[in-house]
């Protein structure tokens, strides 16, 4: 069972801390939930990184959570699931040098009810 991530989600980050801005709206009503779901993928900013690498905590990356769905979609596209997650590369500084990181962006809870998608 896995479940399809809607608006109601929760996202999960490897940083210290982090600010997390969803920046493309969901696709539409899915038949399982009065929530917007994502097809294909979900566009991420992050801000105010900080992990062991980035310690004045300007980090900032985007990227792209995508659908990793096999045979569950809506309108021929695959939906976004729990568990999906993108490695971003954020730049910032430590002591003022420049460097970046990487940090993993995980679905943590889809809001969503189960389905089975393989």
């Amino acid at each position: 069972m896995s479940e399809i991530a809607n608006s109601n989600l929760t996202l999960s980050h490897t940083a210290t801390a982090a600010t997390i801005a969803i920046t493309n709206s969901p696709s539409l009503k899915n038949f399982t939930s009065t929530f917007d779901s994502w097809f294909d993928k979900i566009s991420l900013s992050l801000s105010a990184v900080q992990t062991d690498v980035i310690t004045d905590a300007n980090g900032t990356g985007t990227g792209d959570i995508l659908a990793t769905a096999l045979k569950v979609n809506e309108n021929s596209k695959n939906v976004v699931r729990k568990g999906d997650n993108v490695k971003i590369t954020c730049a910032g500084t430590a002591g003022g040098t420049p460097v970046s990181d990487d940090v993993t962006v995980t679905i943590q809870d889809a809001g969503q009810t189960k389905v089975t998608a393989l």
